[in-house]
């Protein structure tokens, strides 16, 4: 064996163990980052939340992939209902084709609100295009072209829920302006996240912006 091998052997580990320190040392400031941010809205604060998911059975974020895992959950009162705002990641493929996939949701319940199944991402136009082509569901509607251009809407009562999106509600969401926003409702339940984790210090936004759409649906919800 050349007498340079196992120096290449060691630098490899060391570099290893290095990459590891700093992930470990990274996540440690995120974690201590999210418990300052649930202290600041009034919420109660956990490194792990191993029956969450559990909780969130049949929503289309929470079923992506596998090993999926919930951190830094963040818990309380607030806009008249329970929210929850936690790091989520899940990977999908193995081998040389694994990818790990994070972000940042915001689940909030509202008593008394009972949604269809929906979910409702913007749109990507060329992948989208192919992807409807190949069988993927996009309610469109026909009166309203600019939001059928504008976003992807599914869900499992198609009749239903193109009843909740009615030409308030879709006029409203048009306003959103972050074009990475994606939202899930069922039931009592509305999810909101950016397909990306967020800055713990702008979680008010994300619940901000969590509310106003519950809020927004329950109105028209009611309102039929």
């Amino acid at each position: 064996m050349p007498k340079y091998v196992p120096l290449i052997i060691l630098a490899v580990a060391a570099l290893g163990v290095g990459i590891f320190l700093l992930v470990r040392a990274a996540e440690r400031r995120r974690r201590e980052a999210w418990a300052q941010a649930a202290a600041s809205l009034g919420f109660a604060f956990a490194t792990e939340a191993p029956t969450f998911l559990a909780e969130l059975a049949g929503f289309k974020v929470f079923s992506r992939g596998h090993s999926q895992k919930v951190r830094n959950l963040a818990s309380g009162d607030s806009w008249e209902g329970t929210v929850h705002l936690a790091d989520f990641r899940y990977v999908t493929g193995g081998g040389k084709s694994r990818a790990t996939h994070d972000q940042t949701v915001c689940v909030l319940r509202l008593p008394g609100l009972a949604l269809p199944h929906f979910y409702l991402r913007r749109e990507v136009p060329v992948l989208d295009a192919i992807g409807e082509m190949l069988g993927g569901q996009d309610l469109d509607f026909p009166e309203d072209a600019a939001f059928s251009r504008t976003f992807v809407l599914q869900g499992e009562e198609t009749d239903a829920v193109r009843a909740l999106f009615d030409p308030v509600v879709r006029e409203r969401l048009r306003g959103f302006a972050d074009p990475r926003l994606h939202a899930e409702g069922r039931g009592d339940t509305v999810v909101v996240h950016r397909g990306r984790p967020i800055r713990p210090d702008s979680a008010r936004e994300l619940l901000e912006a969590t509310a106003a759409i519950a809020a927004l649906l329950r109105e028209r919800a009611a309102a039929r």
